[in-house]
């Protein structure tokens, strides 16, 4: 019965989506909605509802600290798969809106919230999804934030499991991707990863590690970009 009913409230918001797309006082409305709703009666298709119509342009003058706050004390209420990963790309996408802002006040909730940790580990685990891996937009958008999140927090905010997922899911795409910006943004990732002492506790699939930046270093099929991360993130593990 409650699967059924999921079903039905899942498909009525698809059926309704482009419609209220289009309506330009939806996005304050739902927005309002989840900033002054309390998290423990907040609902979880509200949010299913937010992520799958969110946009940079319907929502790039009313995201605050205040909703962006509200966001994160609603990541310990999604529970399905389907709201978990719209809910997650649409963080990554709010992030990617303020990369160049001289304040990412996405991070600056990042840092001081409870649920960092929680918001870290999910991405990490969005990763290896086939619909992420399908959709390159999106994937880059993730890893972007992964990283933005671990050149500002210095990996105080990631377990060690996190750490191995990340070197484990870097070595399988280094080592079946032909997409040179795919290339680059994985060993950007690496680099910040090798950077940091929480790496060098395990070091964890090192030695595939190097065995991996050696060949990409060294070979005529890797773009230029690409050789010279390789060549940086060795120097990271070299030096360390």
């Amino acid at each position: 019965m409650i699967n059924s009913y999921r079903k039905f409230v899942i498909y009525e918001m698809e059926t309704v989506l482009p419609q209220i797309a289009t309506n330009k006082d939806f996005p304050k409305t739902i927005t309002n909605y989840i900033i002054k709703t309390d998290v423990d009666i907040l609902s979880a298709d509200g949010l299913y509802l937010l992520s799958n119509i969110f946009s940079e342009d319907l929502f790039k003058n009313i995201i605050t600290e205040e909703l962006i706050n509200s966001l994160f004390n609603s990541l310990s209420i999604i529970n399905t798969e389907t709201n978990s990963n719209s809910f997650l790309k649409m963080m990554a996408k709010m992030n990617k809106m303020f990369e160049l802002e001289n304040e990412n006040i996405f991070l600056k909730v990042f840092k001081n919230h409870d649920n960092t940790i929680l918001l870290t580990e999910s991405l990490i685990r969005l990763l290896p999804d086939k619909e992420t891996r399908d959709n390159k937009s999106i994937m880059y958008d993730v890893l972007d934030f992964i990283i933005t999140i671990i050149e500002n927090t210095q990996m105080e905010k990631m377990y060690t499991n996190d750490i191995e997922s990340i070197v484990r899911f870097s070595i399988s795409t280094l080592s079946e991707t032909y997409t040179e910006e795919m290339r680059v943004k994985i060993l950007k990732l690496l680099y910040q990863i090798t950077k940091y002492d929480e790496y060098y506790k395990d070091s964890y699939m090192k030695s595939e590690l190097i065995e991996i930046l050696e060949d990409y270093k060294d070979n005529n099929n890797v773009e230029d970009e690409a050789k010279e991360l390789a060549k940086k993130v060795l120097d990271n593990i070299n030096n360390h």
